[in-house]
């Protein structure tokens, strides 16, 4: 009897493991999508997004979906519903705070400056969307990585749902990533602030959170879900989703050469770009305000920062020395100021009525030190 009793435990409690592994295995176990040893989905191989360049969530009814061939950077589908908040070539609407969407008008007016045709790493989610090139997924039983073709973009992916790390901000965050079922989740933070969504001025900044989801429809087919939330910039989080299919054995990730400056930035119109930055020598001391050569004009040294306020851009430099200081460009060199938010320069000008501490700067001319800022980890 009691041997009869400890067999029928035995029996419950395999029954049991059974069904816990099959559940957390999701939907029973398919045996339609290939799988690693650990039974985990095996999303390894190499991917394209279907469905066309542009991003395919929310879709407007009776949208065609064409597809873009490899490189073209063409769009396939009728366009979706206008709106000023209305992604490139689709009926996604992002629901913008009031303030943010004057900014997405003016990121419209000034295309130029998005970061991803300027060789950028496009970011999350848009690395997944936007560049019309494939991708390759490695995988274990540890790490997830994705390494993008267009330039080079890899992402290292954790599986062990560890924490973000602090005072870390990077063009595509810090992604952590766990299983749900047969559903690869991945929690993504830590963003720096500089990537745009689309080449048409949509936007996030540094508060940026997506929540992003793969999940296997079958052996050769994932559908790729991100979930954002930006408490800065949208008045409630909204979503995409599109598909990706694998690609044959024979396909594999061409060389992506890419460099800032290597294409058509000096052909800009003052009106539309400025005019081509002069680089600085090495000579020019760094981070320190002092006279220069000319009569009654001043040179400071530092990371030239710009914030929209009502429609207006208020400039400001980032100096080691000095911290920050406010700046008003003369109208001659106003355009190259937008052109060169987010980095390294060197402004020559006078204080605000001849003295420092009047605490604001005129600046007179402006030129390039370096494509970044070399400070507060941005």
């Amino acid at each position: 009897m009691i041997f009869s009793i400890r067999r029928s435990l035995v029996l419950l409690a395999a029954i049991g493991f059974v069904l816990a592994l099959s559940l957390a295995r999701g939907q029973n176990s398919r045996s339609d999508i290939p799988r690693l040893p650990n039974g985990r989905p095996n999303l390894q191989g190499h991917w394209f997004k279907t469905g066309g360049f542009g991003l395919t969530g929310a879709i407007v009814p009776g949208e065609a979906r064409g597809a873009a061939g490899r490189g073209t950077g063409g769009g396939g589908g009728a366009r979706g519903a206008t709106g000023t908040n209305e992604f490139f070539l689709r009926g996604v609407r992002i629901p913008y705070l009031p303030e943010a969407i004057r900014e997405k008008t003016w990121r419209q007016m000034n295309q130029y400056m998005d970061g991803e045709p300027r060789c950028h790493l496009a970011g999350v989610p848009r690395a997944a969307e936007q560049p019309p090139y494939p991708h390759a997924i490695i995988q274990d039983e540890n790490y997830v990585t994705i390494l993008y073709e267009y330039v080079h973009e890899p992402r290292i992916i954790p599986l062990d749902n560890s924490s973000h790390p602090k005072n870390y901000w990077a063009w595509d965050g810090d992604s952590r990533g766990r299983w749900e079922g047969d559903t690869l989740v991945v929690d993504v933070t830590n963003f720096n602030g500089r990537t745009w969504l689309d080449m048409t001025g949509n936007f996030v900044d540094e508060n940026l959170h997506v929540v992003e989801r793969y999940t296997l429809k079958d052996a050769n087919t994932y559908t790729y879900e991100a979930t954002l939330t930006d408490p800065t910039v949208f008045s409630e989080s909204w979503q995409i989703k599109f598909d990706v299919k694998r690609q044959p054995e024979s396909e594999q990730l061409l060389e992506y050469s890419c460099l800032e400056g290597e294409a058509d930035r000096e052909h800009y119109t003052e009106d539309a770009g400025g005019l081509k930055p002069n680089l600085a020598g090495s000579s020019v001391s760094a981070a320190k305000a002092g006279p220069s050569s000319s009569a009654r004009q001043f040179t400071i040294v530092g990371c030239l920062r710009g914030d929209l306020d009502n429609g207006n851009v208020r400039y400001a430099v980032e100096t080691a020395a000095q911290g920050t200081i406010p700046l008003s460009p003369e109208p001659s060199i106003a355009p190259k100021f937008t052109e060169l938010i987010d980095r390294e320069v060197r402004l020559i000008g006078n204080w605000e009525n001849g003295k420092p501490t009047s605490r604001r700067f005129l600046a007179a001319t402006v030129r390039a030190l370096a494509e970044g800022c070399s400070w507060n980890g941005k």
